[in-house]
């Protein structure tokens, strides 16, 4: 009994010594550059009603009546909720998927929100992949005003099977949130069924992918820290494995390629 209590306290003595790898003036920086994106997309009276009806009514959370007027006529609008990270001069990195919609519209509107300030600040949309493949979902905004937070710089080097990571997001836009897991690969690609819209799990053999637990519904654009608070990778899928809900990022070469291939250079050295 006394040898597993020594064994236990062992434990806990390595996962404190782990942990304190990532410091808490790294933790505080992290969560400086966390921010929430809200994008809105404004539709016609016909696509409304044809959402709502898709949605299951006006009970639905996701479908609220328009109340705002402009020139005596409803606007109709449609919100999508995500996360970013800020880099330098007020850049900030998110996904695609949160700037267009799946027809491919841009969204009229796009505003950050960081806690510590009290107001939405607007985005201007810089850079936005071209979405030929699933996972090519990368976009980059820039704020209308700056904010004098520090940013966070992409990493030099891949993730590491099993090293410590921290990623952090805004699950729905209410909470900002920050955890500390391990990065695990799996050599597994998603692709979309463009009949059914159903993820499907298939194989790609190029590359490795980069997954960390758990993850949630508006955390799609919230990024993926090694211990020294650089970005290693942008959360663009969530999937359910195992009856887990894990969240998915690319390998950090395909980052860089798009930054670079948009100018965006200096947020890569």
């Amino acid at each position: 009994m006394r040898k597993a209590f020594f064994v236990f306290l062992a434990l806990i003595m390595l996962g404190g010594t782990l942990l304190a790898d990532i410091s808490a003036k790294t933790m505080k920086k992290v969560d400086s550059a966390t921010c929430a994106i809200t994008s809105y997309f404004e539709i016609t009276e016909t696509q409304w009603n044809q959402r709502r009806l898709e949605k299951g009514g006006i009970g639905h959370p996701l479908i609220t009546v328009p109340l705002g007027k402009a020139q005596d006529s409803p606007k109709y609008v449609v919100a999508y909720i995500g996360a970013g990270t800020l880099l330098g001069d007020n850049y900030i990195l998110t996904v695609r998927h949160m700037i267009k919609d799946e027809s491919g519209q841009d969204a009229n509107h796009v505003y950050a929100i960081f806690e510590g300030i009290d107001h939405a600040i607007g985005c201007n949309v810089i850079a936005v992949s071209e979405g030929k493949e699933f996972c090519d979902d990368y976009a980059v905004l820039q704020l209308k005003e700056d904010i004098r937070r520090q940013g966070l710089k992409i990493a030099k080097h891949e993730f590491k099977h099993g090293e410590w990571v921290i990623f952090s997001g805004s699950t729905g836009g209410l909470a900002f949130w920050t955890r500390i897991g391990h990065a695990v690969d799996l050599k597994h690609y998603f692709f979309r069924d463009e009949n059914t819209g159903i993820l499907h799990l298939g194989f790609w053999e190029n590359f490795y992918f980069l997954t960390v637990y758990p993850g949630g519904p508006g955390d799609s654009g919230g990024s993926i820290k090694n211990k020294d608070g650089e970005i290693i990778g942008l959360m663009y899928c969530g999937i359910s494995l195992y009856d887990e809900q894990y969240i998915f990022s690319n390998p950090l070469w395909m980052l860089k390629t798009f930054l670079q291939s948009n100018g965006l250079w200096f947020l890569v050295e």
